[in-house]
């Protein structure tokens, strides 16, 4: 399943803060977007028409809704798209940038990193002071944006649940999003997806679909206020002040656009020459499920004893066997597992040059 990932259009925060070394002190929660951001999604918007419509476009890869995180920049964004693309949209309240909606700055490393205590309205660690922000109702957004559907959790009391997010939590809000992506796939739903989602969380999540290691940032400033959100020796992509390879991320510029497939795909067999001789029913039943390898966890639903199971298909016909109708059968062994392929990353090249905002100004390559 292909997913199409977009970062939002320009906001007043980005804006705010163009020149990256320099601590932004002006931030707002939820800051809408500005003229050239909504320019940008429309060219944005124009060019995935195109590509949907194009007949070099599979139809498995033809984009049929759109999710989008509830902060008002995304939503904007996906307002165009809709109109673009005439597609569904549904508004995922995951998908929100890492820290959620707080008046004050994004304060240090050690503020950045600390775990949950349990305290759903504790304000940003940098003010204290500061009033809990709960974000638009759900009366609000469906008024203001009534193209899209929202989830039940988003209520009159706010979307946001009031506080800063901390690094942890974001981490297991990424995890959550992964797992659902993973089911999506699964489920065998047809066409592709786009996400319109947010700088820092786009990262996170990619880098945990990727299997990649999230190390401690270091204590070098990247993107304004941000500490290095989320590094990766895997990835590294040097901060020209320090020289430092783990001060990095996947970066992204305004409407960057990237995709990935996601795939449930046969393992190569280790094994001499793949095959196996077991004593099975001349006629197998139907494999309903078979167990997904991700990590430590298994997705199998039913009753399986292991982690990893096989899924066993007769090859061979089978000889005259003893007792019961069984029979020894050669068998291939074909442990599923899931495969990640990131196709794009960041490709900027549909806008003109003057439109190009953010934390690069041209995609790069992966090299994993």
């Amino acid at each position: 399943m292909r997913f199409y990932f977009l970062r939002h259009g320009q906001s007043k925060n980005n804006a705010s803060y163009l020149d990256d070394s320099k601590i932004f002190k002006g931030r707002v929660p939820d800051p809408s977007m500005t003229d050239l951001g909504w320019e940008q999604v429309r060219v944005a918007g124009k060019y995935l028409r195109r590509h949907n419509e194009s007949g070099k476009t599979r139809a498995e890869d033809r984009i049929v809704k759109v999710f989008v995180s509830p902060m008002t920049r995304a939503l904007q964004t996906a307002q165009v798209l809709h109109e673009e693309l005439g597609v569904p949209v549904e508004c995922v309240a995951n998908l929100h940038e890492q820290g959620g909606l707080f008046l004050g700055e994004r304060n240090q490393v050690a503020d950045f990193l600390s775990p949950p205590d349990g305290k759903s309205d504790k304000p940003s660690p940098a003010d204290a002071s500061a009033p809990i922000v709960r974000g638009a109702t759900r009366s609000q957004l469906q008024r203001t944006f009534p193209f899209a559907t929202f989830p039940a959790e988003i209520t009159e009391q706010g979307w946001w649940r009031g506080g800063f997010e901390t690094f942890n939590q974001a981490v297991m809000r990424a995890r959550l999003v992964a797992r659902w992506m993973w089911s999506l796939v699964e489920s065998n739903e047809t066409g592709a997806c786009v996400f319109v989602t947010h700088g820092i969380f786009q990262d996170l999540l990619v880098k945990l679909l990727l299997g990649l290691s999230l190390s401690p940032p270091s204590s070098t400033h990247l993107n304004g206020s941000l500490p290095p959100p989320f590094p990766s020796s895997c990835l590294p992509q040097p901060f020209p002040e320090s020289g430092d390879p783990r001060a990095s991320h996947l970066l992204c510029s305004n409407v960057g656009l990237s995709l990935l497939d996601l795939k449930v795909i046969p393992r190569p067999s280790t094994d001499d020459d793949g095959f196996a001789v077991a004593s099975m029913p001349s006629s197998l039943p139907r494999c309903d499920s078979m167990a997904i390898s991700e990590g430590k966890e298994s997705t199998s639903s039913s009753s399986h004893t292991s982690e990893r199971e096989a899924c066993a298909s007769p090859i061979t016909e089978s000889g005259e066997g003893e007792g019961g109708g069984m029979s020894p059968v050669l068998v291939k062994q074909q442990e599923m597992i899931r495969a990640v392929g990131v196709l794009l990353w960041n490709s900027t090249e549909y806008l003109p040059p003057e439109l190009k905002t953010g934390h690069c100004l041209e995609p790069f390559r992966i090299k994993v």
